[in-house]
Parts: C-alpha cells; structure tokens; sequence
C-alpha cells in the first residue's frame, strides 16, 4: 500500500523523502517495484479482461450475479463476491435502464376538444389565436412540467 502510494507520486515528490516519510526502505520499494506479479495477480487480471468481455457482450447491462453465470458458462471457475469485487475494482458496473414513462393515455372517454385552428397559425390580428402544450422534464429534483402557451 505504501509502495503504491509512492510509485503514484514520484512524478510529484522526491522517493527518498517519500520513503522516509512513511518509513520504508528505498531497498524495498526498489524491491517491490522490479518485483514479478504474483500468480493471483495475472489470474486476476485475466479475469477481468474476461469480465470486460462478458460485460461489453451483453451491452453493460449485466451487474456481478449475471456477469458470474456467464463465466460459469463458459467454464471459468471464481465466486460471485470475487468478480463482484473484480468489478468494482476495475470500475466496471451494470448501466441502469431508464425507464420510459407514458405521458400520453389516447384510450380515453373524456371528451376532446376541436382543432379550430386547424393548422393555420397566422394571426391576422393579436390575441386571437393561442396554442398550447405542456411536457414533463425529469431533473435530479424529481420531475417538473413545462406548460407553454
């Protein structure tokens, strides 16, 4: 963790003041920097390229449960809390879909009113012809309805 936190640093703070600062050796961060991945590591990796796969296969919509049934398919042996881990990890997660709300309800039996303009917009004096229409607009309040006359 802290050999980490210096390698994401060192382009900003000198390693040497780093090292002493958290109080760790230059040896071992050298050590750990030219250090080969451990198998659990590459397995890891691999893992999560396979996850990408399955995720951009099925159009981001698949969260860790579905996203496990599929590599169970296709014989990948690993828990669910693993890929669900693996996931949040590697920043990978389900699109939530977007609801689509119906506004409009046309099999209605009240009544409805005349189109008297009749598609002929041009006023030939003010205040004589007025339209209408009202929309719903979702915000991060909650809905809000837009009526323009």
């Amino acid at each position: 963790m802290k050999f980490q936190f210096i390698e994401d640093y060192k382009q900003e703070y000198v390693v040497k003041m780093m090292c002493r600062v958290l109080e760790v050796s230059e040896g071992g961060y050298s050590a750990w920097r030219n250090r080969e991945k451990s198998e659990r590591d590459k397995r890891n990796e691999e893992l999560i390229e396979q996850i990408r796969q399955t995720d951009e296969d099925n159009r981001r919509s698949y969260g860790s449960p579905r996203i496990h049934v599929e590599l169970r398919d296709q014989g990948i042996t690993c828990s669910r809390k693993r890929v669900a881990r693996l996931m949040r990890v590697a920043g990978i997660s389900a699109k939530p879909k977007r609801r689509r709300i119906c506004t409009t309800d046309s099999k209605h039996r009240d009544p409805v009113a005349q189109n008297q303009l009749n598609r002929e917009f041009q006023a030939r004096e003010p205040n004589t012809r007025w339209a209408g229409d009202i929309t719903g607009l979702e915000t991060a309040a909650g809905w809000l309805y837009l009526a323009v006359i």
